[in-house]
């Protein structure tokens, strides 16, 4: 066969192509979500505050000490794990992943202008990476998550 008569593939049969829909379908995201992630609404805002001023004031309560205060709180275990996953929040920033999943992730992508910048992390885990969360942040802040394999 000569090299004028070769076929080409197909673009949807490129490897590139889909890694470039991945990326797309993250910056598309974390444009479109929304940004207050409050689920409040005016009418239970008014009612906390009625119900606060209708409450006589009360003592300050003691200071806990530090043994106290980490007994209350469930610890979590690092690692790449659904419950992790879903400990993750919006909002939240590298530093605060990276100490819940034990992991410094690996930058996918990094992008952004002006006074905004995306990045992209992954974290993996698994004999052969095959457990993976993928989290986007937008200005320092986490703004989407995803998982594989757990």
């Amino acid at each position: 066969m000569n090299e004028s008569t070769k076929i080409k593939k197909p673009l949807t049969k490129k490897w590139w192509f889909w890694v470039l829909c991945v990326f797309g379908a993250f910056i598309l995201l974390a444009i479109i979500a929304p940004k207050d992630t409050s689920t409040t609404s005016q009418s239970d805002n008014k009612k906390n505050i009625e119900a606060t001023a209708e409450k006589p004031a009360e003592t300050t309560p003691t200071a806990k000490t530090t043994a106290e205060t980490q007994e209350e709180t469930p610890k979590i275990k690092p690692g790449i794990t659904m419950e992790n996953y879903e400990a993750l929040e919006i909002g939240m920033t590298l530093e605060e992943v990276r100490e819940i999943l034990g992991n410094k992730g690996e930058l996918s992508s990094a992008s952004g202008s002006g006074s905004i910048s995306y990045e992209y992390y992954n974290f993996q885990s698994g004999l052969f990476g095959d457990k993976i969360i993928i989290c986007a942040f937008e200005n320092g802040k986490l703004v989407s998550k995803s998982q594989v394999g757990l």
